[in-house]
């Protein structure tokens, strides 16, 4: 599982173009309809809240980080 945050385009959609499976991190989840249409899990976070983001990147092999 690969968690991504501020999850846009480019290295999520090859990601999910190739079967690998995803995790949108995200702030606003009304954002994120189309990434959860193309298979990827949803997980809402606030940078600033340390638990909250360990939830979010929890079972997760790979953390690629977009600071907003």
């Amino acid at each position: 599982m690969y968690a991504i945050t501020e999850v846009a385009g480019k290295v999520s959609g090859e990601l999910v173009a190739t079967g690998q499976p995803v995790r949108a991190v995200v702030r606003d989840a009304t954002q994120t309809e189309a990434w959860a249409e193309r298979g990827c899990e949803i997980a809402t976070d606030f940078i600033e809240d340390p638990s909250s983001l360990a939830a979010a990147f929890e079972g997760s092999t790979s953390v690629f980080i977009l600071p907003p």
